[in-house]
């Protein structure tokens, strides 16, 4: 289905975020030729997560990919690659089997192969979360029928 959006619509730009641990790809589409190549804008990696109260997502948040994306608001503008900015064409993205997931930074904040966890470690790790949750939960319940 996005096979036929890109030769119909041209995907102008993608723009990835993760907010709240949510990791999103948002892209704009555009009727006209079909696309030759698509720009994306990565806001994922190295940026601190966001909070409702202590870290909001503001318009200042977005400066850097408005700069970035252009002045024209159809897509047109000149652009050119930058560290979070990148231009793949419609060959990449086939070769991709048109998964616009793309990641080309480091994310400092992740793991590296070297210090990562046992596979004991993390199940351990996560049936200890998964009681926590369920107490919480059981607490929860109590007060609702109190």
């Amino acid at each position: 289905m996005l096979i036929s959006y890109f030769s119909q619509y041209p995907l102008t730009c993608g723009y990835t975020v993760d907010a709240q641990g949510v990791k999103a790809n948002v892209i704009f589409l555009q009727k006209g030729p079909a696309t030759d190549a698509v720009w994306i804008y990565d806001a994922r990696a190295n940026v601190p997560g966001f909070t409702k109260r202590d870290r909001p997502l503001t318009d200042k948040f977005f400066a850097d990919f408005e700069v970035a994306y252009g002045k024209d608001p159809n897509g047109r503008s000149q652009r050119k690659e930058g560290e979070r900015f990148r231009r793949f064409t419609m060959d990449d993205i086939k070769a991709r089997d048109y998964k616009l997931d793309i990641t080309w930074l480091k994310d400092e904040s992740l793991d590296d192969d070297t210090t990562s966890a046992e596979p004991l470690e993390l199940a351990i790790d996560a049936i200890h979360n998964l009681e926590a949750v369920i107490l919480n939960l059981k607490e929860i319940v109590k007060l609702l029928e109190a």
